[in-house]
């Protein structure tokens, strides 16, 4: 398990960790690895003008990205975390993202930020999005 790092031309530096596995306790440990990442370089990633912690599934790319924007979910800060998920990816995830799954998913990912000492360092809106930024369930 080692995570990439690519330049984006935004000067943004994209984090990637791939896993292997859909149960959901593999997803589960994905989503804290996935977090802890990215709170670890919350420093340079949160500016002034930060709102939210987007938690975005990617259900086509079966990939979970966490990322930090401003109030129009436009402007990202400085580092975007991603932990795909292949198993979960296109027409196979079909049957297996039932509606629960993706419920357990945010539950879970509430339930973990509520005791998450660097995120709740900073005050930042936790939401959730499945592919639209305009459409965010609040975490």
């Amino acid at each position: 398990m080692s995570w990439t790092t690519d330049l984006l031309a935004n000067e943004q530096h994209q984090h990637t960790l791939i896993i292997d596995g859909a149960e959901f306790e593999t997803v589960k440990s994905a989503i804290v690895q996935c977090a802890d990442k990215a709170f670890s370089m919350f420093d340079e990633t949160v500016l002034d003008t930060s709102m939210f912690c987007l938690f975005e599934w990617q259900a086509d790319e079966g990939t979970l990205t966490v990322v930090v924007t401003d109030e129009t979910k436009q402007s990202e800060g400085k580092h975007r975390v991603s932990v795909v998920l292949p198993e979960l990816r296109g027409e196979q995830s079909e049957d297996f993202l039932e509606p629960d799954f993706l419920e357990d998913m945010q539950a879970f990912i509430r339930d973990y930020l509520t005791t998450c000492l660097p995120f709740l360092q900073f005050s930042l809106i936790a939401a959730f999005s499945l592919g639209n930024r305009q459409t965010v369930k609040m975490l």
